[in-house]
């Protein structure tokens, strides 16, 4: 049982528990986060929590909360990207637990999967196949539990009937064979459940349609449809399932329980015996009535009179007129009853005589009585014979555990190969782990349609293309893509310590403890400044290895000021040899007269035939970044008439002063 009070306290637990009632033991094995935030007022955040716990509990690995500030955000958006690429709800949901660790032993694990997910790529030939029979594959229903009324468990040993199951079908005790008769009339399937210790084997064994011994007697082997109908029910998944495993090429069982299947739900057609019975009927009297009329059978007048003497003293006066009829009608009537009965059979190989009178009558009736006894009789053969075909079809039952472990694989078959895809589509290459410091080439940012690659280094890696300096400004143009390659740094680094390729050509990364984003500030003032600078002096003075990134920070306070604040914190930090740090700022020279850091800039060279900035996306290292006011004002310049382009020109000759 789940303990859900020290997840999300007390009184939020047992809502749950009264939301979900006896399926969310399931729902969170299912990692099901949507159903578990139908609970009102459980979160997103909350029912991840909920989810990695019962993770936690069960594999001994531990969840840590590396991520700060806005990475968490970067880290969602990259797990939705990825819950993309799944077909099934269950490979989508494994992805909830692709969260960054600094377990190294853990990393490398995710990190062979993605190995092993790029071999399993690389021998789908039809994926649109795969992806197509996908569709198809959900969790093994079970059918609901019923009652087969076919069927009746009889047993003259009283322990064995105290026993028994009752719910797949009725269970009586007997204690006469007069008894089991009685269930024959209105049983298809009468079951004998016998024992060492049964007085009437001899007398009932001969009336029942199976017959068992209490220690071998198995409901699913005696009742064949309990077996089936698991399968049944499921047949479009196992069906699914065999044409996934026949594009990848994997041996299984799918093939033969696909054709007990098909062969035992082959359609018999089936016979309205009620329908043809009238219309035979129907036929019969009206030849009869065509074959008399055309016949020459008048009475002479003394045969009359005979006849009619005859039914003066006879006790049944249609007997008489019955004897006294041209032996040519009974010949009629006997060749038309042969002529449609023997028509019927041929067609169904079912025998209708008996239920039409053995002497002529007219109009000829159908005795309703025996016809019902034919259909009954025809319903009983129709389930022996139906019988023996479930019993062939349900030895599948033994393979139900491996079509079990089959739909369990092809869920995890559909979570690799939606990774391969993924780190196939985004061309993610395998990082390289070091000690200290953060390096990548080409890297691209996920986000965008078409990326720009970017080289960048902090700290000590193999790349030489710049220095080893761990704290870092980045400065430059608006809209140059300064906080694009932020985000292109946790992109790589969220993704190096969940365990997953890279998107850059080459990644070295060291596994950091912490990694906090501080995204631009939307909210200025005392409040946002004295809590941004309460948390930044935090990581100042940790001594764990933590990246952080900083979008802009002096937008929390005056110009003046937040130059001085950021240049002494930068100073603060490049003393703790834990830290590695990349600030975004507009306000670099200012910043530079206080802090000894590396500068970086991104330049805009000027515009192009449209009048769109032209950026140099690649920083350009130790070189602090043109600023655009000046060509944002020539563009207006370009594009103004009149009297507006002249303010705008004399603003642009004061900018190049």
């Amino acid at each position: 049982m789940i303990d859900l009070k020290d997840i999300c306290g007390e009184k939020l637990g047992e809502k749950i528990r009264k939301k979900l009632g006896d399926e969310l033991e399931r729902i969170i094995d299912d990692l099901e986060l949507e159903k578990l935030m139908e609970v009102e007022g459980l979160g997103r955040k909350t029912a991840l929590k909920i989810l990695r716990a019962v993770y936690e509990e069960k594999t001994g690995f531990k969840f840590q909360d590396i991520l700060l500030g806005d990475s968490e955000k970067i880290y969602s958006r990259i797990i939705e990207i990825l819950q993309e690429y799944p077909v099934t709800k269950e490979a989508k949901n494994r992805f909830l637990l692709f969260y960054p660790t600094n377990n190294r032993e853990f990393i490398e694990k995710r990190l062979r999967l993605c190995e092993e997910s790029e071999k399993l790529l690389s021998k789908v030939k039809d994926l649109d196949g795969v992806l197509k029979n996908l569709k198809k594959i959900k969790r093994l229903e079970y059918p609901e539990e019923k009652k087969y009324r076919d069927y009746v468990i009889i047993t003259d040993d009283e322990d064995i009937y105290n026993t028994l199951d009752r719910k797949y079908c009725d269970v009586m005790l007997v204690s006469s064979q007069n008894e089991v008769s009685y269930f024959s009339e209105n049983y298809f399937g009468v079951i004998y459940v016998y024992s060492d210790n049964s007085d009437l084997y001899e007398e009932i064994m001969g009336d029942a349609d199976v017959v068992t011994h209490i220690r071998s007697f198995n409901i699913e082997d005696t009742i064949p449809e309990i077996v089936l109908n698991k399968f049944l029910i499921n047949k479009d998944r196992i069906k699914a399932a065999r044409n996934i495993y026949s594009i990848l090429g994997f041996d299984s069982v799918l093939d033969e329980v696909i054709e007990k299947l098909e062969t035992f739900n082959e359609k018999e057609e089936e016979v309205d015996l009620d329908k043809i019975v009238l219309e035979v009927e129907r036929k019969i009297n009206r030849e009869i009535e065509d074959r008399i009329e055309k016949e020459d059978l008048s009475l002479g007048g003394k045969s009359l009179l005979n006849i009619m003497e005859e039914i003066k003293g006879a006790e049944s006066p249609i007997d008489v007129i019955k004897r006294s009829m041209p032996s040519k009608i009974n010949e009629i009537y006997n060749e038309v009853l042969k002529k449609y009965t023997d028509e019927i059979y041929k067609k169904t190989g079912i025998s209708i005589l008996e239920i039409f009178p053995p002497e002529i009558s007219f109009p000829v009736e159908v005795d309703y009585d025996k016809l019902e006894e034919i259909k009954t009789s025809m319903k009983r053969e129709n389930f022996r014979r139906k019988y023996k075909k479930m019993k062939k079809a349900a030895e599948i039952g033994i393979y139900w555990a491996d079509i079990e472990k089959i739909i369990a694989d092809i869920f995890e078959i559909d979570f690799k190969i939606a990774l391969a895809r993924f780190i196939k589509d985004y061309k993610l290459k395998k990082p390289i782990f070091v000690e200290k410091g953060m390096s990548f080439q080409n890297g691209r940012n996920m986000f965008l349609i078409d990326p720009v690659g970017i080289s960048y280094k902090i700290g000590e890696t193999p790349d030489a293309f710049v220095g080893n300096e761990r704290v870092v400004v980045l400065t430059g143009a608006n809209s140059g893509g300064k906080t694009t390659l932020l985000e292109t740094m946790l992109q790589i680094q969220i993704l190096a310590q969940i365990g997953v390729y890279v998107p850059a050509d080459k990644a070295h990364v060291t596994i950091f403890s912490e990694i906090q984003y501080l995204a631009k500030q939307k909210s200025s003032g005392a409040g946002a400044l004295e809590f941004t600078l309460i948390n930044l002096i935090k990581l100042s003075m940790e001594k764990r290895k933590k990246l952080i990134l900083i979008d802009e920070l002096e937008a929390i306070t005056e110009p003046g000021a937040a130059a001085k604040i950021i240049g002494e914190f930068l100073n603060i930090l490049n003393e703790n040899k834990d830290c590695f740090v990349v600030l975004v700022t507009h306000l670099g020279e200012e910043i530079l007269k206080i802090a000894d850091v590396r500068c970086d800039g991104i330049e805009a060279s000027g515009l192009d035939d449209n009048l769109d900035l032209i950026v140099d996306r690649q920083p350009i290292f130790y070189k602090m970044g043109k600023s655009t006011p000046e060509l944002i004002v020539e563009k207006l310049y370009k594009k103004s008439k009149n009297r507006e382009k002249d303010v705008f020109e004399r603003v642009l000759k004061r900018l190049k002063e």
